[in-house]
This record gives structure tokens, sequence and C-alpha cells, in this order.
């Protein structure tokens, strides 16, 4: 039986008071095809969530306060002992202090309540043009007067579109003053914007090249005003601002999904990062990169646009010392483990970064799982792996047979 995943997210809906340019929720609510959700079905699913082993749970929209359920499921959520509940909010309805309210009771004392507010620019001017609602902005305002007031945990996200990416500076002298303790920026996914003409598309779609620049700035203003704030940079090729890198990251703790499909349905549970990649590309030069092990490119829709000129391949002089690439050693071995990769069924999901050198998972279909991870210590490569889930047996040997012959590369 393979490790319980470590946390889910559930969409509880697609209704939404914005109308955010980037998002499909704004879009399907002003075209009146998003609907309440039943109760029903959301608490089935943070039932299965559960007895699979999450301790951590995020409740997504559209906006998930306007879910005539939404009580019900965050109630269910800490009468299940979910360990951490996310509410992933624009701050529109939690400008009235009574819905915070009603929400940290539901919940009940044992739980910690994570509150994600969901602002799209770091101006009123930015916010607005990105929401399209004109009080937007101030009602966010009232939303982090009310939960700094409550001592409450505030973290902010943004995904950064061409409407709001130039005035990034300004988010330190917003969100310090209220006590929040993280800024994730994440670059638009052209597959969640919903039904857009090429022309809104394409204006949309900033080059990343242009971002560089307002997230050095952005980055400078919360290092001079709270230095180690958590300013992390989700999906930006590493070769756009190299003197980022220790900000920016792809992918994340391994996370299920579950959303709601074009008829209001309930999607069986999805690897988030897995599907998140699956629409991305690389320049040729990529797999010279000594990033690329941990960069998944750009989205196929920015390449239509942008093309693939931006990315290059990175050396280990282009790599902040204390965000160096892997050691040449694990390298190798990690590149060979991708390219030679014996393992019919097993598919590449992704690695993480440990203190000391890397791990990778590979997943099968079914439940079947393989992870390799590698260091490097005192000069030498060395390396292991296990396997989860219900592997054949000719599967097992084959990822025994592939350690062994990457334990055998030499040191580069």
């Amino acid at each position: 039986m393979s490790e319980p995943r470590s946390q889910v997210e559930i969409q509880l809906g697609h209704m939404c008071n914005n109308r955010c340019v980037f998002c499909v929720s704004g879009q399907r609510t002003d075209r009146g095809e998003a609907k309440p959700m039943e109760a029903s079905p959301l608490l089935e699913r943070i039932e299965d969530a559960a007895r699979a082993g999450h301790k951590k749970i995020t409740l997504l929209g559209g906006e998930p306060t306007l879910q005539p359920a939404f009580l019900d499921v965050v109630r269910r959520c800490g009468e299940l002992g979910f360990e951490e509940v996310v509410v992933f909010t624009n701050g529109v309805k939690t400008a009235r202090e009574q819905v915070i309210d009603a929400t940290r009771e539901a919940l009940g004392p044992n739980a910690h309540l994570i509150w994600r507010i969901s602002i799209q620019g770091a101006t009123e001017a930015s916010h607005v043009r990105t929401t399209q609602r004109p009080n937007s902005f101030k009602r966010i305002l009232r939303t982090l007067d009310h939960l700094k007031a409550r001592g409450e945990d505030i973290t902010v996200n943004m995904c950064v579109v061409r409407s709001n990416h130039a005035d990034l500076e300004h988010f330190a002298e917003l969100l310090l003053p209220y006590g929040a303790r993280q800024l994730h920026l994440d670059m638009v996914r052209p597959l969640d914007a919903g039904d857009r003409t090429e022309a809104e598309m394409e204006e949309m779609l900033v080059r990343y090249t242009d971002l560089a620049e307002p997230m050095r700035r952005m980055v400078a203003a919360f290092e001079e005003r709270a230095p180690g704030f958590d300013v992390n940079i989700g999906n930006l090729p590493y070769c756009v601002a190299p003197d980022l890198i220790r900000w920016i990251h792809h992918d994340g703790e391994h996370t299920e999904t579950v959303a709601i499909d074009h008829d209001d349905q309930l999607s069986e549970p999805w690897d988030k990062y897995e599907v998140k990649r699956r629409d991305k590309l690389k320049a040729p030069g990529c797999a010279e990169c000594v990033m690329n092990a941990e960069c998944n490119g750009v989205f196929e829709t920015y390449a239509r646009f942008h093309g693939l000129d931006e990315l290059r391949p990175l050396s280990a002089d282009d790599v902040p010392a204390d965000r160096i690439a892997l050691a040449p050693s694990v390298a190798a071995r990690l590149e060979r483990l991708r390219r030679a990769a014996p393992f019919g069924r097993l598919e590449w999901v992704g690695t993480r970064r440990t203190d000391d050198g890397v791990e990778v998972s590979l997943q099968g279909p079914q439940s079947e799982r393989a992870v390799f991870f590698f260091e490097e210590k005192a000069g030498r490569a060395s390396g292991g792996y296990r396997v989860e889930g219900d592997p054949t047996d000719a599967l097992r040997e084959g990822v025994r047979a592939a350690m062994v012959a990457l334990k055998r590369l030499p040191l580069a």
C-alpha cells in the first residue's frame, strides 16, 4: 500500500463575484453556467480525503464562500480532524467580519485555519484592472483589517498577467502592515483561462522577460523591509532571472485536486502538478541547463505567442552559490534516469530538492510508484530507491536494475 497523499484541494464550485481576466470561473459565472453545488457530494469527497490519510485541505472556488454549503464543508473538515484548512478566497464576502467569525466557529478549535487571499494586483488600479470589479480592492483591505484584528494566519496569492505585473514592488508596503506571512505569484496557465479569443490570450500572456525587472524590485522591497519574507514565484523559467532562482520554484508538495468539470460535477482526485505540466514544453537547449531537472519549461500557448528564444541553458556559474545546481555526479545520474527509464509503464512525475541532492518520483497507471534519491557526500554520489503501491515483479526488478546501473556511473 502506497503512503497516503499529504494534502488535497477541493473546488467547491465555479461561482465567483469577480471577473478576473485569466479565470474560467468568473467567465462561467458571467455566462450563467456556474451553479450552486449540493452539499452531499462535497462532503463525500472531503470524507474520502480524510479516509485516504490527508491532513491538509484547501477549499477552492470560484469563490468558495459563495457556496451555500461552505460552512457545512468547513464544519465537516473540523469534525474529520484535518490539521490544516486553507480557505482560498478573493476577500469580497469576507469584507464582512461576520463571515470570518462564522468560518472560524464552524471549523472549531483544533484545526489550523489559513486564509489565502487572492489579491490580483499590488495596487488598487492593477487589482481592479484584473478582477474587473471596481470595489474588489477596497473589500480586500477590509478583509485584511478583520483578519489582522483577529490574529489570523494570512497568505496571499496572485496570478501574473499583463494587467497586474508592472507594479509588483508595492506588495511589500501593502502586505507587511497586515502581518501576511507569504506571497505566492504564479504564471497564468492558459488552459485554466476559459474560452478566450486569440487576442484576449495574447493580451493576457505577458512576456516572461518583461517580468524579471518588476519581480526584482518586488523582492528587493521585501528584503529591505522584512528580510527573509516568504516570497515565492511559481513556474517562471529560471533562466529568465537567474538572480531570482532562490525565490522561484516549479511544482510543490504532492497535492491531489478534486475539481469541477463543465457539467458542474466533481472530478476524481488527480495529481495537481502532473496535470499542470501536461501542456508545457522546453527548448532543445534546455537539456544542457543545470536547472533542467527542476524546471518545467513554458506553456504551449505561451510559446505560440512568444516563442522559445527567451530560454537558454544555465551553467553552474549562472546560479547563486546558495542555490547551486546538483553536483555533477548527481546530475549525471538524474539525466541518465530521465533518458533511460527501463520501467515500461512508469512515467516521470518530477523532482524534489533535498538538503544534499534530489528525489525523483515516477508513477504508473495504477498505484505503483518508484522513488529514487541521489546525494553527494564527501565527493561521492550515493543513492537509493523505494517502490510503492502494487508493482509487478518485472517492474520491481527493472527499478532495482536501474538503480544498480546508475550507481555504476563514473563521477563527472
